[in-house]
């Protein structure tokens, strides 16, 4: 029975990490500054949760683009430059992760023009593309939350 429970136990394992397939990146900026949220999928022991990398940006060169921009039109060695996503938190749902990201919104850490809720988020691959993909603005926790919701069911294309 015991070596049942320890098969049981290491084939739950077997799946621990990442999981294949999208993330989700909320952003706010300005013309300085920009604060990188990325949910991301994780299995640990056959069970699901998000976590949530973070990442801000500070940038003080003149753009003649403005500050959005100039935040999409990031060549790949620039956002190579800046500092790399670090684990910040992990939440059991989805909708924890929605009012996390709206109660960050509200925070005021990046002086963006969105005041409330989340200025873009972009739901696709992990890859420096989405740091330059528009995304949409959500405005509340049910706005977030479609677009998580989304990121969850989402995977790569079959090949």
């Amino acid at each position: 029975m015991d070596e049942l429970a320890e098969l049981i136990i290491e084939k739950l394992r077997e799946g621990d990490g990442p999981r294949e397939g999208m993330v989700a990146l909320a952003s706010w900026w300005d013309s300085d500054s920009r604060l990188n949220l990325m949910v991301q999928p994780v299995t640990k022991n056959g069970m699901v949760s998000y976590n949530v990398l973070r990442a801000v940006w500070h940038d003080g060169t003149l753009s003649h683009y403005g500050g959005y921009q100039k935040w999409v039109r990031l060549t790949d060695a620039q956002i190579a430059a800046f500092p790399a996503l670090k684990a910040a938190c992990n939440f059991e749902t989805l909708e924890g992760v929605a009012r996390f990201l709206v109660a960050t919104g509200k925070t005021g850490e990046c002086s963006s023009s969105c005041k409330a809720g989340v200025q873009t988020i972009a739901v696709g691959r992990r890859c420096n593309r989405l740091f330059r993909a528009e995304g949409a603005r959500c405005e509340n926790t049910d706005d977030a939350l479609l677009w998580l919701r989304l990121m969850d069911e989402m995977r790569a294309p079959i090949e």
